[in-house]
């Protein structure tokens, strides 16, 4: 049997086009590999507050932020109004910043996320992971990521249920910011299912 050599001339531009799509769309999206695993241990964390308390039976709302981050710090008022909307019906949100690069707590630094989490209306627990070792745990030990600034929602039972890989979560009209729209819609639907998820026996 002969074998002819094909070509990439000689492939339609719209076959080539499709078969890039669908491998693309084939290929798993960022950070999916935890969804279903449980929480990971955040006890080294240094809380700006009072910490959120027992979680168990709550559903949590987590994002990594730093202020060399526009994208990440202005998903904040986003999430600070899904912490005002949905807190009776059992969500918790926590933001946990980062440093770029990674650096001790100071009294500069406890100022400086105090300040911008007013600013930017979260209205919800802060703490402050200095040394990067709940974000390697939590998110960069699963290999290469694109972002540090990742967003995690947890169930009643403690389980992941949705990653977003970081950068912009926030909704929007401007059609430049589609994508961002859509990855927000996303995590409305899968926040309205595991809200009305009951809570686990005690």
């Amino acid at each position: 049997m002969r074998i002819t050599r094909i070509r990439m001339g000689s492939i339609p531009c719209a076959l080539l086009l499709v078969w890039l799509v669908a491998s693309a769309a084939a290929a798993p999206r960022e950070g999916q590999e935890l969804v279903g695993t449980p929480m990971r241990s955040w006890s080294e964390l240094r809380w700006l507050g009072p910490p959120p308390g027992e979680l168990r039976g709550k559903v949590v709302l987590v994002r990594w932020w730093s202020d060399a981050c526009p994208m990440c710090s202005g998903a904040l008022p986003s999430l600070g109004h899904l912490s005002d909307e949905h807190q009776k019906e059992g969500l918790v949100v926590v933001g946990i910043y980062h440093p770029k690069p990674a650096a001790p707590v100071s009294d500069t630094m406890l100022q400086m996320v105090q300040k911008a989490a007013l600013e930017h209306e979260a209205r919800f627990p802060i703490a402050i992971d200095a040394d990067w070792t709940v974000l390697r745990r939590w998110w960069l030990a699963g290999g290469k990521r694109d972002y540090t600034s990742a967003s995690f929602l947890i169930d009643r039972q403690g389980i992941i249920r949705w990653v977003h890989r970081g950068g912009e979560l926030h909704p929007s009209s401007d059609p430049a910011h589609k994508a961002c729209d859509r990855t927000y819609d996303e995590l409305l639907a899968v926040l309205s299912t595991v809200l009305r998820e009951p809570p686990p026996p005690r």
